[in-house]
């Protein structure tokens, strides 16, 4: 019976395995690909999977997003929306990770429910409706509008009342 030779994942002559490195690839795939993980309803459960090339191949993705530059440094997506793939992920630092997530992209007039992105502004108190957009930007741009206009009309407002205190 001939021995199969197997594929040797890492060589010595390398250097110390990348475990940091590993525990990240394999905590991806477990939050988008395994129903048990408490994660996967943020990820896998919300449509967010990891490419082929990746989902398979730790060395793939080791190749692809090379070792960590620091310990502190994290795995991100650009778009927390898309997938995990080489055009989409990065390493972050905690203050970058912390500037990408759906809660500060909401601050910008956005808010995600249901694949749709729903823009809504407070002037003087009240909630404007914006509308509903496809993208997260679509839904920033129209914010960023409704802001500008908002503080035109107060600038208005203020010049043409009279001050009482006079």
């Amino acid at each position: 019976m001939a021995r199969r030779k197997s594929k040797k994942l890492w060589r010595r002559a390398w250097g110390p395995f990348p475990h940091p490195e590993y525990q990240v690839w394999h905590s991806m795939i477990r939050r988008c690909c395994k129903p048990d993980n408490p994660d996967f309803p943020r990820y896998g459960g919300r449509g967010i999977s990891v490419c082929d090339r990746w989902r398979d191949d730790f060395m793939a993705f080791l190749s692809d997003m090379s070792p960590r530059p620091t310990r502190t440094h994290s795995l991100d997506r650009f778009d927390n929306d898309g997938d995990y793939s080489p055009a989409n992920c990065r390493w972050a630092t905690p203050w970058q990770q912390s500037r990408n997530t759906r809660l500060v992209h909401r601050a910008g007039g956005g808010t995600y429910l249901r694949d749709r992105w729903f823009a809504q502004i407070r002037i003087k108190g009240r909630k404007t409706y914006l509308g509903c957009f496809a993208t997260h930007s679509q839904a920033k741009l129209a914010y960023r509008q409704a802001r500008v206009r908002a503080r035109i009309a107060a600038e208005i407002d203020a010049a043409t009342t009279p001050w009482v205190g006079r």
